[in-house]
């Protein structure tokens, strides 16, 4: 019922959608990219609306989409034009859900899913549809890996702070890196 909802509004304003569907550039100029055949793989990724664009374009064009915080496109899957298959979408498009934020909660997601925490849903929802408190969470469960972890994550949203961040010019503590803005 919902999905027929759907269609039927967007018949019903498709001049007005036609005038911001900035899916159709990224569709053809990732057809154009396949088509030169430059890259074994490609993917294509986006935050919020770029995210929403990035996995409406991955599904046209078969190409992997990864997005964070993306709306996604499973009830409105036939207002696209070419429209969306089911399939494809959950072939193609993954997306990354944060808690609290309402982005991702338009429209129903596809098979290809992490769900993540948002240390900050106290504070709201727009600070867990943010693209830094996201990566922070990412970097946090995933592990850095050795690699610098933002001074943003630790100061603004009280995440641990590493024992130490290593460059090419020295090692220092994090309270260093962070106080100093050449090392960050």
């Amino acid at each position: 019922l919902f999905e027929f909802l759907v269609e039927i509004v967007a018949k019903l304003e498709s001049s007005s959608l036609e005038k911001v569907s900035f899916y159709k550039q990224t569709t053809a100029f990732l057809n154009h990219i396949k088509e030169l055949n430059l890259y074994d793989e490609i993917y294509i990724t986006g935050h919020s609306l770029g995210g929403g664009i990035a996995m409406i374009s991955g599904v046209q064009t078969e190409t992997f989409a990864i997005a964070i915080s993306g709306p996604n496109a499973k009830l409105s899957r036939n207002t696209f034009s070419p429209p969306l298959s089911e399939v494809d979408i959950d072939e193609y498009a993954f997306n990354v859900l944060p808690a609290g934020d309402i982005v991702p909660m338009i429209d129903d997601p596809s098979k290809r899913i992490e769900k993540i925490d948002c240390r900050l849903n106290d504070s709201g929802f727009l600070l867990c549809h943010m693209p830094l408190q996201t990566f922070c969470e990412l970097n946090y469960v995933c592990g850095s890996k050795g690699r610098p972890v933002p001074c943003a994550c630790a100061k603004e949203f009280g995440y641990a702070e590493p024992t130490r961040v290593v460059n090419a010019n020295s090692e220092a503590s994090f309270e260093e890196v962070c106080e100093n803005p050449y090392l960050k």
